[in-house]
């Protein structure tokens, strides 16, 4: 009975180990998750179904496993999303799917991307803001990008967002997906709620020449890029 017992705890465990590595890894998650917290309520879910009493059994090599893994999940993932360091350093994952998603508008991008001289660790050309225009597939001028990032066509229409996903390019700037975090007006981007940059050619901020003599200098790179525009909730 104890064996069996002991066994089904395990098992619980186990779920509680699975769900939480899911809610960390699937689909849009919150800016800040309190694993913790989320450890806290679990652990007082088997005591509300009176196993606390087993909390006290020897355990078998498949519970020290899964409590392993869950103390471990919950630890590092509340300590990155409680540290101001990590807080917006790396993109968060989104479920984007391209296929599914239906697409709203896809513009070809020509401009610069602007970068400011400036000393962090050591001086490097930091990017202030793309300045380019928007085109449709017959070379008719549909709208601007500018810093935000945002997107705005003739009709009114905007979109601004965050990116959460990249994509490194050799020689290149970027591939992005950009998550909407607000739109305006009426128009054809109105209902966006995802960016996606591909096809990118220049725009690169420069290696060198970026010193003393020259902070607060700014350079404007060419490039041009191809930018799909998504409705996910269609």
């Amino acid at each position: 009975m104890i064996q069996k017992t002991s066994a089904a705890l395990s098992l619980a465990v186990c779920r509680i180990v699975k769900s939480l590595i899911s809610f960390q890894f699937s689909g849009v998650v919150p800016e800040v998750v309190n694993f913790p917290l989320v450890l806290s309520i679990q652990m007082n879910n088997l005591v509300t179904r009176r196993w606390y009493p087993l909390l006290h059994m020897r355990p078998g090599p498949l519970h020290l496993l899964c409590v392993s893994a869950l103390l471990t999940t919950a630890l590092t993932t509340g300590a990155q999303s409680a540290s101001p360091s990590n807080a917006g350093s790396q993109p968060k994952t989104v479920t984007f799917d391209a296929a599914t998603a239906a697409l709203v508008l896809q513009a070809h991008g020509q401009g610069v991307q602007i970068y400011t001289c400036t000393k962090a660790a050591d001086w490097a050309w930091k990017l202030k803001a793309p300045d380019a225009t928007l085109f449709d597939r017959e070379g008719k001028v549909i709208g601007k990008h500018f810093a935000g990032p945002t997107w705005r066509l003739k009709d009114g229409s905007e979109v601004q967002g965050k990116a959460v996903q990249v994509r490194q390019q050799p020689g290149t700037i970027p591939w992005l997906i950009v998550a909407a975090h607000s739109t305006g007006g009426k128009g054809r981007l109105s209902h966006v709620d995802i960016v996606r940059r591909t096809d990118t050619q220049g725009g690169s901020a420069p290696s060198t020449g970026c010193d003393a003599a020259h902070a607060g200098a700014e350079v404007r790179i060419p490039y041009s890029a191809i930018y799909s525009f998504f409705d996910t909730n269609k």
